[in-house]
This record gives C-alpha cells, sequence and structure tokens, in this order.
C-alpha cells in the first residue's frame, strides 16, 4: 500500500493585487510496502510509476520461490529467478524543491549464493532526473561488496540543485562483472520517500 503524508503548502510569494500566487513547496513522505493489489494496474511487476531495466527485472511476490520472506506486510519486490543482476529499480518521479534534501530509505535483503564471500549482490545508488541509466547522473553510494543476509535498512539523502523531476535508482552489482549466475536473489521492501515537492502555482482569491 502507498501512503502519503504532507503538512501545509508553503506559499513562497504572492502577485499584489491579483489573482496568482507562487510555486507551492510541500513536504510530503510516500510509504510503500507493495501489498495492495491497487498500486498494480493489470497485475504490473511493479507499482505505478515505478520503473525497471535490466535482462530480467524485478516481480512483486510473497518471496517463497525464493526461499524469501517478507520484511513487513505480505509482498516485496524481488528479482526474478534468470536475472542476471545488471537490473536497476527506479522510484516514481517527483517534482523536487532545489536546496530541500530528498531522502530514500528501504529494507534490502540480498544473502547471496553457494559461496556468498563472492557470488554476493550490492547496490550502485544514484538521482537523477530521468529513469533511465544516462539520466541518473547523481552516484549517492556503492555499497560493499559483501552478501546480505537478513533485513538490512538503508537510508540514502541527495539535494538537488535546481528544481524539476528527479527520482532515485538502485543498480544490483555483482562481485565481478563475470559473475553474474549463482548469486541468489535480491529483495526489497518498506520503502519511505521523504522530501520537499513543488506542486506548481496557486490561485489565490
Amino acid at each position: 500500500m502507498r501512503k502519503i503524508y504532507t503538512a501545509i503548502c508553503l506559499l513562497s510569494s504572492l502577485c499584489l493585487g491579483g489573482v496568482a500566487a507562487a510555486a507551492a513547496e510541500k513536504p510530503v513522505e510516500i510509504e510503500y510496502s507493495f501489498d495492495d493489489d491497487a498500486d498494480f494496474p493489470g497485475g504490473a511487476d511493479l507499482p505505478a510509476g515505478w520503473a525497471q531495466q535490466g535482462a530480467a527485472g524485478f516481480v512483486r511476490s510473497d518471496g517463497t520461490s525464493h526461499g524469501a520472506t517478507t520484511h513487513s506486510g505480505d509482498k516485496l519486490i524481488i528479482t526474478k529467478g534468470d536475472a542476471r543482476f545488471d537490473e536497476v529499480l527506479y522510484t516514481p518521479m517527483l517534482n523536487l524543491v532545489a536546496g530541500k534534501p530528498c531522502t530514500l530509505e528501504f529494507y534490502y535483503l540480498a544473502p547471496g549464493g553457494a559461496v556468498a564471500a563472492v557470488y554476493n549482490v550490492h547496490l550502485l545508488v544514484r538521482a537523477g532526473t530521468g529513469q533511465s541509466e544516462a539520466e541518473q547522473t547523481i552516484t549517492i553510494k556503492e555499497t560493499p561488496t559483501v552478501a546480505t543476509s537478513s533485513w538490512t535498512k538503508h537510508s540514502y539523502t541527495f539535494t538537488p540543485e535546481a528544481d524539476g523531476e528527479y527520482c532515485f535508482s538502485l543498480a544490483l552489482k555483482p562481485y565481478a562483472p563475470s559473475f553474474t549466475t549463482n548469486c541468489g536473489y535480491a529483495a526489497f521492501d518498506s520503502f519511505i520517500i521523504s522530501g520537499t515537492v513543488n506542486e506548481g502555482g496557486a490561485s489565490i482569491t
């Protein structure tokens, strides 16, 4: 289920005598637990607004086919069985305000393969202006090349330099480029995205 929490809009300036107001800034906090069927139109693999790329991709699941359990609720997002660990998961686009931090929180599980010391999958976390590799130009963090054997909380923040549409990306990375099989699975759950969005002009009478 997606939950959105907002605060009172802050109008940055008003036009005297008039009718128009400048853009409204609004703090938001959006939760994704992946449990609500309504967030997955037509039985889609990802919630509306999310995107992915890669050889196999991600799917909504209860995790049992991979031997995984959810962090919370009944569903999670997990790599498909034929994953090559070149997959990238993109969060929804948000119209962010320049100079105001945006934070992504989630839980990650990737226990690795039979020899988890080398057959493991870590993350490259980035942000950018679109849901493609070329548009993900802000590198936030590359996590250590180790297996994640239990649900582990991650939190990452970036601050946009200009107003505009942005999203986060989570790129799977194997221990070495040639280690694309026998790495087990990678799963995500319990996302929270918080930041300050620009809602555009408002009318004042």
